[in-house]
């Protein structure tokens, strides 16, 4: 070391010198680039929210993101979220997109059922009947026909002034010149478990009231005597 020259030794030290400065220099500016990338805030779940999940503040919480990585439907407000119900489970750390909520006011299923109510699916046939004119909103009375043990085949009124939910918009064929949809309506629980037994056990129909009918259902049955009788 004390045959190197000093004139060799002020280059060396030159050369570090600039290599140092080099690297202090790109470090600066990849801070400088780093700030200024674009950020946006995203709201996330602060922990796993199941379907079905009424969204509180408190489930929430906002994280700071570059724009680049902001998926576009991201929701940026926790007022966008708060008291909507989550369609899908909802993770941490991933942006809650608006297709991933539902509100209190969605056409959706669950939110159109009223409170101490269910909904049940029936089959109807559409060729015969009023299932063309039963709309959403209309109330109706189920008619029940089933052959007793006797071979007696019977009618009655089942249930009247049942509000129609929804009609079914797919039509299947059944036979070669009928078809069939379907129609869901609000029952009380114990009515849903009679419309599965009689669905089950004969035929039913639906018979449309007018808007401002509130008449009971008939207490009496129909039979084809009680038809023929009529024309004595």
């Amino acid at each position: 070391m004390e045959n190197i020259k000093p004139r060799v030794w002020v280059i060396i030290t030159v050369v570090i010198a600039l290599i140092t400065s080099l690297l202090i220099y790109t470090y600066l500016e990849s801070l400088q680039a780093a700030e200024a990338v674009e950020k946006a805030e995203v709201v996330v779940a602060s922990r796993i929210l199941e379907e079905g999940t009424r969204i509180n503040s408190d489930m929430l919480e906002t994280v700071t993101v570059p724009v680049q990585y902001a998926h576009p439907e991201a929701l940026t407000n926790t007022s966008d979220v708060v008291n909507k119900y989550a369609a899908v489970n909802l993770y941490p750390e991933q942006a809650i997109l608006g297709r991933q909520l539902v509100s209190h006011d969605s056409r959706e299923m669950p939110f159109r059922i009223p409170e101490d109510m269910r909904a049940i699916t029936i089959d109807i046939n559409t060729t015969s009947g009023v299932a063309g004119f039963i709309k959403p909103g209309y109330k109706v009375d189920i008619i029940y026909t089933v052959r007793t043990e006797n071979d007696e085949t019977r009618t009655v009124t089942l249930l009247d002034e049942i509000l129609v939910l929804a009609v079914g918009e797919e039509i299947t064929k059944v036979e070669d010149n009928m078809s069939s949809s379907n129609v869901t309506l609000a029952v009380k629980p114990d009515d849903a478990q009679l419309i599965t037994l009689a669905e089950n056990t004969g035929n039913l129909k639906l018979s449309l009231r007018p808007i401002e009918d509130n008449t009971q259902k008939p207490t009496t049955f129909s039979d084809v005597r009680r038809i023929l009788n009529n024309y004595q």
